[in-house]
C-alpha cells in the first residue's frame, strides 16, 4: 500500500467519524425533541381525564391594584430580603405570558391585539479587561429573540419583521425600531438565552447549511466566519431580580405595579401590570411553578367572567420555526 492510498484511507476514516458523531448528535436532538411532545401531549391527556370541577387553591386569586410602598420594599431589604417578596412567583412560559398579556389586553380595551415573534441578529462590543489599565474591545454578534404583543392596527408597523431571524446591516436601526416602540397598547418581550436544551423554547431557526443543527435557533457569524447555533429560554422571569434596582434605576418614585415589572408598560396600560402582580402574588401563596388549564380559567373568571384556554392558544398563537433572512435590508 503506497503513502497516498495511507492518507485517503486516514481522511475516509475522519470524515466517517465526524459522520457518526453528527448523527449521534441529531438522534440525542430528536429524543430530546420527542421527550418535550411526550410531557407536553400527556400534560393535555391528564388534564382532558381530570373530573371537571372548580379549581380549588388554598389561596383564590385576587386582583390587587396598589402597589407595595417604598417603605414596605425596603423593609424586606433589611431583614435581608434581596428580592420583591413576591418574586418567585414571578416565572412565567413565555408562550403562556404573551398569550395572557394579549388575552388581558383584548378584555380591557375589547379589540383585537396579536402575538408577532422575530429574531435579530445584533453586534455589539464586547469589552475585555485585561488588567487595570488595559483592556480589549471586540465586535461580536448576538443573537436576540423578541416577542410583541400589541394591537393589530398598531403591530402592522412590525409585520415586516414577524416570523423571521434576520441578519442585517442595519443591527443597530432595527434594535433601536424594536426596543425604543413601547408605548400605549404594545408590550415588547426580550426573551432570555439558555445554554440548556432541557429549558429552551420549541423554536428553531435552520440555515440551510449542514452544519444546521435540530431544534436550535441556527445562524451564521459574519465576525467570525462560521456557523452557529443557540438557544433561547422557555421561563421568563417579569419581576425585577433585586430590590437594589429601585435605587440604581431610580425605581424609588414608582408608584404602580407596572414599575416593578423588567419590562415597560405604559401608563395607561398599567392594568397589565396590577394583573400579573396578582398572579405572581397568586402563584407564590399557592407555592406554583406552572399555572394549569383551571389556574387560568380562574383567574380570567375572576376578572371577566369567562374561561379563556390560554394553553392551547398559546401554542396556537407561537411560531414553531423562524424563517432566516440573511442580508436583510429594511424598507425605508
Amino acid at each position: 500500500m503506497n503513502l497516498n492510498q495511507k492518507e485517503l484511507l486516514f481522511q475516509e476514516i475522519e470524515i466517517l467519524k465526524n459522520q457518526q458523531k453528527e448523527e449521534y448528535l441529531k438522534a440525542q436532538q430528536r429524543y430530546l425533541e420527542y421527550q418535550r411532545k411526550i410531557q407536553y401531549k400527556t400534560q393535555q391527556l391528564e388534564e382532558l381525564m381530570r373530573p371537571a370541577q372548580k379549581i380549588k387553591r388554598a389561596v383564590p386569586f385576587q386582583l390587587y391594584k396598589d402597589a407595595p410602598t417604598l417603605k414596605t420594599l425596603l423593609a424586606f431589604e433589611m431583614r435581608g430580603w434581596r428580592s420583591i417578596p413576591y418574586y418567585s412567583g414571578g416565572n412565567f412560559d413565555v408562550k403562556e405570558l404573551a398569550e395572557m398579556i394579549k388575552q388581558i389586553y383584548q378584555f380591557e380595551k375589547n379589540e383585537e391585539y396579536e402575538i408577532l415573534v422575530m429574531g435579530l441578529l445584533d453586534q455589539q462590543i464586547e469589552i475585555k479587561h485585561k488588567d487595570i489599565l488595559h483592556k480589549e474591545e471586540k465586535i461580536v454578534v448576538v443573537p436576540k429573540l423578541y416577542v410583541l404583543v400589541g394591537k393589530k392596527k398598531l403591530i402592522s408597523r412590525f409585520e415586516e419583521f414577524n416570523g423571521h431571524f434576520i441578519t442585517s446591516n442595519q443591527f443597530a436601526s432595527i434594535r433601536s425600531i424594536v426596543e425604543n416602540a413601547h408605548g400605549k397598547d404594545l408590550v415588547i418581550l426580550s426573551i432570555n438565552k439558555t445554554e440548556k436544551l432541557n429549558e429552551a423554547l420549541d423554536l428553531e431557526c435552520v440555515t440551510g447549511s449542514i452544519e444546521d443543527k435540530q431544534g436550535y435557533m441556527n445562524y451564521f457569524d459574519s465576525v467570525e466566519n462560521m456557523h452557529c447555533s443557540c438557544l433561547f429560554n422557555k421561563y421568563q422571569q417579569i419581576i425585577i431580580s433585586d430590590l437594589s434596582q429601585l435605587k440604581i434605576n431610580g425605581r424609588h418614585h414608582f408608584r404602580y405595579n407596572k414599575d416593578l415589572l423588567n419590562f415597560e408598560v405604559y401608563q395607561d396600560d398599567r392594568f397589565i401590570g396590577d394583573i400579573l402582580t396578582s398572579i405572581c402574588i397568586y402563584k407564590k401563596s399557592n407555592k406554583l411553578w406552572n399555572l394549569t388549564s383551571d389556574d387560568y380559567n380562574h383567574i380570567f373568571e375572576t376578572l371577566y367572567k369567562k374561561s379563556v384556554d390560554i394553553i392551547n392558544l398559546a401554542q396556537r398563537d407561537f411560531p414553531k420555526s423562524l424563517e432566516y433572512k440573511e442580508d436583510y435590508t429594511r424598507k425605508l
